[in-house]
């Protein structure tokens, strides 16, 4: 499977498309392309793709957050960032629950195959 990602003349975009190979770059199941107007992504293995893919998705979520004490009760618990415009739900178990299914480790390996299957439609 190859896949071709144009650049958006956006800087948010763009940053986001650079980003997205940084990623993609690392990943052993595909093999992927930074030119000047695009990216160009050809999946190797598409279960290996997914399975990597996922798990690099939820490295990055552990860097939203921060663990904290509190030093009165001593419970620990997760917190967002300050700087992210993530909305969060409410926490289950200390933990964060962000809004968006890909951040929800439950989900992340199913909507990852969706997208990539051509099932997602992801709105830009």
């Amino acid at each position: 499977m190859v896949l071709e990602f144009s650049i958006y003349e956006n800087p948010w975009m763009d940053n986001g498309l650079e980003n997205f190979f940084r990623i993609l770059r690392n990943l052993d199941s595909c093999n992927v392309e930074l030119t000047d107007n695009s990216i160009k992504l050809e999946i190797k293995n598409k279960e290996e793709f997914i399975k990597e893919l996922t798990k690099r998705i939820l490295e990055k979520r552990q860097n939203l957050i921060v663990i904290e004490k509190n030093e009165k009760t001593g419970e620990i618990k997760e917190i967002k960032k300050d700087h992210l415009i993530l909305q969060e739900e409410k926490k289950i178990g200390g933990k964060v629950a962000f809004k968006e299914d890909l951040y929800k480790p439950e989900k992340t390996a199913e909507i990852v195959s969706k997208i990539f299957a051509g099932e997602y439609v992801v709105v830009i």
